[in-house]
């Protein structure tokens, strides 16, 4: 089906909508769900003839080592790669921050209080410990 075959499919469906939203009877209703259920079917089938041959063509530039043309085709399905960092909450949780500086400077603030925390340990726990020589085989390189 092409597009304009399309078009006009969704020109009808448009047309059904609008008399079922003026005359809401079953007959109305059941002609929008049809011709609603034919659009969205063609549209899926387009859509699938497509993708299948974009993956054709690209799966062809890679056989033929054609990487510009690859990442070219690829760009054009996905898109240009998204730049920039994401967006992050403030410690208080209420201001959304965008800019990367900010950003930046909140990651510092996050890693600081999370690494530097001060020891739960006692020096008296620890100086309990019993000390234990160093065993300077484990210093040794393993061989079969």
């Amino acid at each position: 089906m092409t597009t304009t075959q399309l078009s006009t499919l969704l020109v009808e469906k448009n047309q059904l909508h609008k008399a079922y939203v003026d005359r809401p009877t079953a007959a109305n209703k059941t002609a929008f769900n049809q011709s609603h259920r034919t659009c969205t079917a063609t549209a899926a089938g387009m859509r699938d003839v497509w993708v299948t041959r974009k993956a054709e063509e690209i799966q062809g530039f890679a056989d033929r080592n054609e990487w510009k043309n690859f990442f070219a085709a690829t760009r054009a399905v996905y898109g240009p790669p998204v730049k920039g960092a994401a967006s992050l909450l403030s410690a208080d949780g209420r201001t959304l921050l965008t800019e990367k500086t900010q950003i930046l400077k909140r990651w510092a603030e996050r890693f600081q209080s999370v690494l530097n925390q001060p020891s739960t340990i006692s020096d008296a726990a620890i100086d309990r410990l019993p000390e234990v020589e160093i065993n300077a085989d484990l210093g040794l390189t393993f061989s079969l």
